[in-house]
């Protein structure tokens, strides 16, 4: 074999190594993708258990709220206390309070919900700037190696 065909031949092995190697680029991309869209559908969950959690909260609350309404309504008449004025207002103002913390705790739920969906908006973002970057430098080393061994044979 002439130094010529030798030289032909390493580059069109280097080429062909490049080419591999930007297709394991695009992988390593598209792999990043699959791990940013898996984050996504995690945050999504979260989302979806934060509101759930809120709903049993808001339930349990209820029930411990009305069984404590009812044992100070209970206490306030065997003390003979009759519930109007000031004892209807207590329990109207606890009965207030509990609505209030309750819209709160929902509130709360809500906004933690989409914080969630924001991140797992992200994640995909992610993601996909990722496999779009690796796309990207697999193409720019693909045409490298071309130009390369075109170079590399017109110089033969």
């Amino acid at each position: 074999m002439t130094g010529t065909e030798l030289l032909i031949l390493g580059a069109a092995a280097s080429t062909a190594a490049t080419f591999a190697a930007a297709d394991g680029t695009k992988q390593v991309g598209r792999y990043n993708k699959q791990i940013a869209d898996r984050n996504a559908k995690v945050a999504e969950q979260k989302a979806e258990m934060a509101l759930f959690d809120a709903s049993r909260n808001a339930v349990k609350f209820r029930n411990d709220f009305r069984g404590l309404n009812d044992a100070s309504a209970m206490a306030m008449r065997k003390n003979n206390v009759a519930i109007t004025g000031s004892a209807l207002d207590v329990l109207l103002g606890n009965a207030l309070n509990f609505e209030i913390d309750n819209e709160n705790q929902r509130r709360q739920a809500a906004a933690t919900a989409s914080d969630y969906r924001e991140n797992a908006v992200n994640e995909r973002l992610r993601g996909q700037l990722a496999y779009y970057e690796a796309k990207q430098q697999a193409r720019a080393m693909k045409i490298a190696a071309i130009g390369k061994f075109a170079t590399t044979y017109g110089s033969v």
